[in-house]
């Protein structure tokens, strides 16, 4: 497997039917019907939307037989922290946790800022995604209403 840079990544339909499926673990203030479907008729038009804006650093999950199996996001939230977002789109395989574990070696030898991560209350699968996280070194640092948010110090 292979994280590989990508900041001109635009939306496709396999993408945006995993965003479909998994709406509640992103958000479904972002990944809502009438969203998920002016999307929908962006792609078909061939206007698909950017997928990462300027300022992030998207990467894209590559298996050894190229196939792309998901996205690591890095959005800036401050000076010394970033926000990660993980998306797999073949869920159950171990593909977020040898994403991630990779993505960490990453960081720890290239960055100082924070990662933080933030799992959605909503989210079907978030015991198992938290496990995932702490076990690649995040700790849990706040509840909120909505989540729990995770931090890995550099």
């Amino acid at each position: 497997m292979q994280l590989k840079i990508n900041n001109k990544l635009v939306f496709n339909l396999e993408i945006l039917n995993a965003l479909e499926k998994n709406a509640s673990a992103f958000g479904e203030e972002y990944f809502n019907p009438t969203s998920l479907q002016a999307e929908r008729e962006n792609i078909i038009s061939g206007s698909p939307s950017k997928r990462c804006e300027e300022d992030v650093i998207c990467y894209e999950i590559i298996l050894e037989d190229g196939k792309h199996v998901g996205d690591i996001i890095l959005t800036p939230i401050s000076e010394n922290e970033f926000e990660l977002d993980i998306i797999i789109f073949i869920p159950n395989k171990g593909y977020g946790s040898a994403a991630l574990n990779k993505l960490v070696n990453i960081h720890k030898r290239n960055y100082d800022q924070t990662l933080s991560a933030m799992i959605l209350n909503d989210n079907p699968i978030k015991e198992s995604v938290i496990k995932m996280f702490e076990n690649s070194g995040f700790t849990k640092e706040e509840i909120y209403s909505n989540g729990v948010g995770l931090r890995l110090r550099s």
